[in-house]
């Protein structure tokens, strides 16, 4: 420590390096002259630039290359416990120069915090958002969630401007949870009502609807959109309904597509589709079926695709008739119903393999005032191909020419593989003509089924097959080619056979 003989000294200028300010500091000492506050003042910014000129290759692990002996850091430190043992108070512009050194190693910033507690010299607000500022330029996460932290702890809310880029941070690097519960802690925490600016709801939201995080685009949603003053586009419309529509949050579909009027975008099938599927994750299908009937009435033409959701949901016997006692409860009450709708539920019931159900409900369109498509009749006779009822069958592409609907090729393609589930085939040739007949190409796969179910019967009509695909540009499955090529020659060939017969079966039924 120096002598008591003080002096006030003017050193360690922004130019200056440590090297002149140690040895103006070593002749003071002999000079028995103590530094002053602005002494001290000066020996920690000298320290704090040293150390931040020479650690600008300074990685978040640590210390290394030319500041590995941590040069600035051990000089602020004696520094201070001098002006200590002097009775100097560096006061906090000093706390301030010996916090930047934080700004460049991260990990010393608890140390330092240690340190300065144990000299009853608290930073305050205003340090740690000058290390927060400084850590958020570097863009060091990891300090900068520290630094909030820490105030926290002290019971210290941080500035407007240090919340904003904080979240905006947080929200880049991905970590909308964290971004939430700070700007929820900012606002509960202040003491005079201070709220979160409107960007930084925003940021979250966009973020928290990105991840697929619910809580966040729930919170952000009602700070920024429901309050009316800030309108999302039609992109982060999307997310929002994403969202609802994943975790079963119906009311928040609702709530986004109440926005659409306001950006002058009339809903389609793509908006209204997750509305379905967030009745359909939270348990209320019968709803999701009427959102089928509600985009028809919007202008719309709606797609088995949109009702996917419905049908994986009817699960079990119980489920499919809630949702058929749904489509009643619309006809009493005079809604109309969509044949999509309707075919949900058929499919659904296909699906469980209840196929007295299947007839049921196809039945039951006359009674709720659907007509019928195209799709109606080939769900059904999906069912006969999963159930080999080829009478059946037979009665379903008959009704189809009742009520003047022309088979189309899953039509074509469902009656030949209902045919091939029989023991006698001859049909499938015939509505494989007829397929032609009407300039309907035949798909790859029901040349397959044919060819798998002759090399099984040993009838030889694979090779007019064969030759026919190979015309259309098709490839034999690997598992055929071989067949053909190798021919059972031992003596367990029949067994060999069965095992064959019966997975060309299974592969005729997946079709």
């Amino acid at each position: 420590m120096f002598s008591p003989t003080s002096c006030r000294i003017s050193l360690a200028q922004p130019e200056e390096d440590l090297p002149t300010l140690l040895q103006t500091l070593n002749d003071f000492k002999k000079q028995s002259r103590q530094p002053t506050e602005t002494a001290y003042h000066a020996i920690l910014r000298c320290a704090c630039d040293y150390t931040i000129r020479r650690g600008k290759g300074v990685g978040r692990a640590g210390i290394h290359d030319a500041e590995s002996d941590g040069l600035g850091w051990h000089l602020a430190v004696a520094a201070l416990r001098d002006a200590e043992k002097g009775g100097v108070d560096i006061g906090e512009e000093g706390l301030a120069q010996l916090l930047r050194l934080s700004t460049v190693y991260p990990h010393i910033l608890p140390s330092i915090l240690v340190e300065l507690s144990a000299k009853s010299l608290p930073p305050t607000a205003n340090m740690y958002n000058f290390i927060a500022r400084e850590a958020i330029a570097s863009e060091n996460l990891e300090q900068v969630i520290l630094v909030v932290h820490e105030m926290f702890e002290r019971e210290m809310t941080p500035n407007p401007a240090l919340v904003k880029h904080v979240v905006r941070m947080l929200c880049e690097w991905g970590y909308p949870r964290l971004a939430l519960q700070i700007a929820e802690k900012v606002e509960s925490g202040s003491r005079d009502g201070q709220r979160v600016d409107t960007a930084v709801w925003v940021q979250i939201l966009i973020t928290s609807a990105d991840n697929q995080f619910l809580s966040g685009v729930v919170t952000a949603w009602d700070r920024a959109v429901q309050s009316k003053i800030y309108t999302p586009d039609e992109g982060l419309l999307f997310s929002v309904l994403n969202v609802a529509a994943r975790w079963g949050r119906p009311d928040l579909a609702t709530k986004a597509l109440d926005v659409l009027p306001d950006l002058l975008i009339r809903p389609q099938e793509t908006h209204l589709v997750p509305l379905l599927e967030a009745y359909v994750t939270a348990g209320q299908v019968p709803e999701a079926v009427k959102v089928i009937s509600s985009i028809r009435a919007a202008g719309m033409i709606p797609t088995a695709l949109a009702a996917e959701p419905i049908v994986f949901a009817l699960s079990s016997a119980d489920l499919i008739d809630q949702a058929f006692y749904a489509l009643q409860d619309m006809r009493e009450s005079g809604q109309s119903i969509d044949v999509v709708a309707l075919n949900a539920v058929i499919e659904a019931s296909v699906r469980l393999g209840d196929l007295q159900r299947v007839r049921a409900t196809q039945g039951a369109a006359v009674e709720l005032g659907v007509t019928p498509n195209i799709d109606t009749f080939n769900i059904v006779l999906s069912g006969c191909v999963k159930a080999e009822h080829r009478a059946l069958g037979d009665t379903v592409f008959a009704e189809m020419n009742e009520h003047s609907i022309s088979p189309d090729m899953t039509t074509y393609r469902r009656m030949i593989m209902l045919c091939l589930t029989q023991s006698t085939y001859e049909d499938a040739f015939y509505y494989l003509e007829k397929m032609k007949a009407d300039d309907i190409k035949p798909p790859h796969t029901v040349y397959q089924a044919l060819l798998r179910k002759c090399i099984t019967a040993e009838d030889k009509r694979w090779m007019a097959v064969r030759e026919e695909m190979e015309s259309l540009g098709y490839k034999m499955q690997q598992d055929i080619s071989r067949r053909i090529a190798y021919p059972e020659t031992s003596g367990d060939s029949l067994a060999r056979n069965d095992s064959w017969a019966e997975r060309a079966e299974r592969s005729l039924r997946e079709i």
